[in-house]
């Protein structure tokens, strides 16, 4: 089981390194960019044995939640929210390093990315709302989340298939990596428009 967890990440981080650069100039460039930084970091982590993957993976989430304030513009709310997930990152670290909680670092995890899907999914109904326009990108981004959400979910319980979904649901996301190296935010095919003409 281990190998095909290190073909993954070979894989996941060969595929995450381009959509950086789709998405340059857009409001996930940042986003991208963690996406694409998180596996070689936390490998390299792992084989240095410096630091479990868990903890990397809850401070790129928190570092992913903070690159979407663009998107929601500071609003008082998403302060609010950083604040709160600023704190529980600080918690898991501390119940994660002291009472060795790994549990509870990858419940965080999953946590911070259902914020992360909240403001995803806040900005695409504003676009629907604003501009009677669906941006599948959005929506396309709000799936990825869940995926990983997912992923994490499953790795708290100890049940045995937990470790084949969680390398399932990393396969699956290899499809992701591919269509937001193919589209971003911007790209006319992303856009439907719900105006009756």
């Amino acid at each position: 089981m281990l190998q095909y967890y290190h073909v993954l990440v070979i894989i996941s981080i060969v595929l995450w390194l381009m959509p950086p650069i789709r998405n340059y100039k857009t409001n996930f460039f940042i986003y991208f960019l963690l996406l694409a930084v998180s596996d070689p970091i936390s490998t390299l982590l792992i084989r240095l044995h410096l630091l479990r993957p868990y903890y990397v993976h809850a401070a790129i989430s928190f570092m992913l939640f903070l690159s979407l304030k663009k998107i929601t513009r500071g609003s008082k709310s998403f302060n609010i929210t950083a604040f709160f997930a600023l704190c529980l990152l600080i918690i898991s670290f501390f119940s994660g390093l002291v009472f060795e909680m790994g549990e509870f670092v990858k419940a965080v995890i999953a946590i911070i990315n259902i914020l992360i899907f909240f403001v995803i999914l806040s900005k695409a109904l504003l676009i629907v709302a604003q501009n009677a326009t669906v941006n599948i990108f959005y929506f396309a981004l709000l799936f990825y989340e869940a995926t990983t959400i997912i992923k994490f979910i499953v790795t708290i319980f100890p049940v045995e298939e937990a470790v084949i979904q969680f390398l399932m649901t990393g396969a699956f996301q290899f499809l992701f990596a591919i269509f937001f190296t193919l589209f971003n935010e911007n790209s006319p095919a992303m856009k439907i428009n719900l105006k009756i003409a």
